[in-house]
């Protein structure tokens, strides 16, 4: 994510993130999902996916805000 700018196309977005795990769309207005997955272990000593959901969000395929959901 610290490698997003604002103005950028979704195509230099997806270029640096990869796919995402979901897009949607409205009018001028689309959203792409992501998710990070970290690797841990829990209390008992188990493997477990630690992830973090991030969004970038495209008006009229440049990007105006990304981060988490409560950041914008």
């Amino acid at each position: 994510m610290s490698s997003l700018n604002l103005g950028m196309t979704k195509a230099e977005v997806v270029g640096i993130l990869g796919k995402p795990i979901s897009v949607i769309a409205k009018d001028r207005v689309e959203y792409l999902k992501y998710q990070t997955i970290d690797m841990g272990h829990d209390k008992y000593g188990h493997y477990t996916n630690i992830g973090m959901i991030y969004f970038v969000r495209l008006t009229d395929d440049k990007v105006d805000s990304y981060g988490e959901l409560g950041d914008f």
